[in-house]
């Protein structure tokens, strides 16, 4: 449905009240055609409310689950704390009983230079060269692409077109041409002007249109002619596409897309970091190993040697026999823990990639010990914290909240189609090809213009409500699908929280058992020392008790080493549970060009000097090694023990996050504030509340 006015135009006009009426009302259609959607409603309104009271319940659930926790103490946390006053386990350096922490950092391979890597060393190096970090820093990038595409809907075009018609026909009748048998015509057509979407869904078109006219008709006058018209059109949607909401939606999907990428590059690189983390603690306990098998032999070797020099006197065959078997035995396991060092080394070499570790042949030493400072983390604020920063909880929020997006877009596309149209042109005429003067006629003549209406909805049901149907679903699925993340979280956070407390109580349990095993091989050696009667069966059964007893004590030194990593490694696992492992050493993304000149997206500390790509730790020889302080020796324990992982190199107090929880066992937890960030941290778009 359509209504238009024109007047023809003419060489010559005097303006009058009537033209400038037309004028008033033709822009007044056009004004009114662009804004008839600012006061329409769309399903995608109600899919964003909805989605807002979903978050709103969402968030009573936690602060209910919280309130509980502190009405209900945590057992087993006070029954920790309680344990942790009584056990107590000295430093390494000064522990007699772990002689093989110092020796660890001393070369074991003596055919070459060693480098010295203390844990912060190789997270570093993996945050400049790891190929691995690289892959997941280019999927943000990658996804923000989409937002530039998206945006690119709404950019203005430049259009132009130009044609050339040579018309030759024979005429029907003799009012079209007056005379001649056949229609000659030669025309000219060029137009040219601007295209734009606007984010209310009109499309826009400016545009000027050009022609010259040749024929042999007679009633064609004046002929030949130019002619000349600017013209504004523009159709808005007033129901299915109307609205900035529907026709901006795509763009805000790109943006929560290339948000959840952001929150996936962390996720990835925080579990890479905790790889290379388990790597290096894996090489101490190696390493470790490797000496406590290596002292094994070499005090069967002694106890061969003695009994070699006795035999003959008061040494039977049997004993003899016996060592030999324990000694070669303890030989070929001294040869494998070798293999294991190599293994381990490569295993750090290939998580961080640094050409200058790799290179060089030199053998990877340490430069941290794994000093055991008790940590007592709270149940409470870690899950808090989980929530607050977990990658997983704000992409599970984002991909929730792009659901309800999708689910309001398919829902307006259910609606019928109802177009306002609207046009305004002005036209200028001029004999012969006096083109710049029908160009200056058109700005002297009256308008003209179209007013319009277009509908069209389908009969029965479409494929627009079926697709609307599943994306309800979908918003429902993704809905439950931010419930069981939540509960994965939190059932981490439980596991990493009783994790570090176990592998604490472990080790305060297997350096008892160190203790007792050491003294049982040391009174059975010095009776053996002693010159005890070993004779016959008597001597067999003796040395056995002590070939036993050195393969106790060897185990529990093993099973102490072990437990010193699992600790370590305990520990840096609670802060990934927590989803702080790169806030709490100040890392966040930053973005730059590479040097291939393409954008990307790499990992720096947030205060202090970039990363740069030589800055490797020093070469060091054993001895060089065995002296170098330690970054894991703080001189006394950390004042905020739940805020990262005890003994490593610890950042500065300005890359720590501020404590949910204040340090007494009682203090009250601060809802309002941590509900607040909540809801700050993910987002859930300022539009929710203005769709338009």
């Amino acid at each position: 449905m359509q209504a238009r006015t024109s007047t023809a135009p003419r060489t010559a006009r005097r303006r009058t009240p009537l033209i400038a009426r037309r004028r008033a009302l033709a822009a007044g259609a056009v004004a009114a055609s662009l804004v008839a959607a600012g006061g329409c409603r769309s399903p995608l309104d109600e899919a964003r409310r909805a989605s807002i009271d979903f978050r709103h319940d969402l968030l009573r659930d936690f602060r209910e689950q919280v309130e509980a926790s502190v009405i209900a103490p945590d057992a087993e946390q006070s029954a920790f704390a309680d344990r942790l006053a009584e056990a107590s386990i000295p430093d390494p350096l000064e522990d007699p009983a772990v002689w093989w922490s110092a020796a660890s950092r001393d070369a074991v391979f003596g055919d070459g230079a060693t480098l010295e890597a203390s844990l912060d060393d190789l997270l570093k190096a993996t945050l400049v060269h790891s190929s691995q970090v690289k892959v997941f820093s280019d999927l943000p990038l990658i996804r923000r692409t989409a937002v530039a595409e998206a945006e690119g809907r709404f950019t203005p075009r430049f259009f132009a077109e130009g044609r050339y018609d040579n018309t030759n026909e024979p005429v029907g009748s003799t009012l079209q041409t007056g005379g001649p048998d056949r229609f000659k015509e030669e025309e000219i057509l060029g137009e040219i002007g601007l295209r734009k979407r606007t984010r209310s869904g009109a499309d826009v078109t400016l545009s000027e249109r050009l022609s010259y006219t040749d024929n042999n008709s007679v009633f064609f006058v004046p002929n030949p002619q130019s002619r000349a018209q600017l013209a504004l059109s523009v159709v808005q949607p007033l129901l299915r596409g109307a609205g900035t909401g529907y026709n901006t939606s795509i763009l805000e999907i790109a943006e929560i897309d290339s948000e959840a990428a952001r929150e996936e590059f962390v996720r990835q690189a925080s579990f890479h970091l905790m790889e290379v983390t388990r790597a290096y603690w894996n090489l101490y306990l190696v390493r470790s190993r490797h000496l406590q098998d290596q002292r094994l032999f070499e005090a069967t070797q002694s106890l061969v040697d003695k009994a070699e020099a006795r035999a003959g006197l008061d040494t039977p065959g049997e004993v003899l026999l016996r060592s030999r078997s324990a000694l070669n035995e303890r030989r070929s396991g001294l040869i494998r823990s070798k293999a294991a060092i190599r293994n381990a080394e490569d295993r750090i070499k290939s998580l961080v990639n640094d050409p200058e570790l790799i290179g060089g042949g030199r053998e990877l030493v340490l430069g941290d010990l794994p000093t055991a400072f008790p940590e007592a983390p709270k149940l409470v604020p870690t899950a808090e914290a989980a929530l607050l920063h977990r990658p997983e909880v704000n992409q599970a929020f984002l991909q929730w909240r792009a659901a309800a997006v999708r689910s309001g877009i398919a829902q307006n596309e259910t609606l019928p189609q109802l177009d306002a149209i609207a046009e305004v042109a002005t036209s200028g005429l001029r004999e012969g090809g006096e083109t710049g003067e029908a160009i200056d006629d058109q700005f002297n003549s009256d308008l003209s213009f179209t007013l319009g209406l277009r509908f069209e909805t389908p009969i029965g049901r479409s494929e627009r409500d079926a697709r609307a149907l599943r994306r309800r679903l979908e918003l429902r699925s993704q809905g439950n699908q931010v419930k069981v993340t939540i509960e994965t979280v939190l059932l981490e956070v439980k596991v990493g929280v009783r994790e570090v407390r176990t592998a604490y109580e472990d080790l305060v349990s297997r350096h008892g058992t160190l203790l007792a095993t050491r003294e049982d091989t040391r009174i059975l050696q010095e009776r053996w020392d002693g010159g005890l009667d070993t004779s016959g069966l008597g001597g067999v059964t003796y040395l056995n008790l002590l070939l036993d007893a050195q393969v106790r004590q060897n185990a529990a030194e093993r099973a102490y080493a072990e437990a010193q990593a699992t600790y370590r490694v305990a520990l840096a696992g609670l802060e990934r549970v927590k989803g702080t492992m790169l806030r709490y050493r100040g890392i966040e993304a930053v973005e730059g060009e590479a040097a291939d000149g393409l954008p990307e997206l790499r990992l720096e500390p947030s205060v202090g000097e970039p990363l740069a790509a030589d800055a490797w730790p020093r070469t060091a020889g054993p001895a060089a090694a065995a002296a170098a302080p330690s970054a894991e020796e703080p001189a006394a324990p950390p004042a905020e023990p739940a805020s990262g992982p005890a003994g490593e190199a610890a950042p500065v107090a300005a890359r720590r996050p501020a404590p949910l929880l204040d340090a007494g066992e009682d203090a009250p937890i601060d809802h309002e504030r941590w509900l607040a960030e909540l809801e700050e941290l993910n987002a859930l778009s300022t539009a929710l509340t203005n769709p338009w």
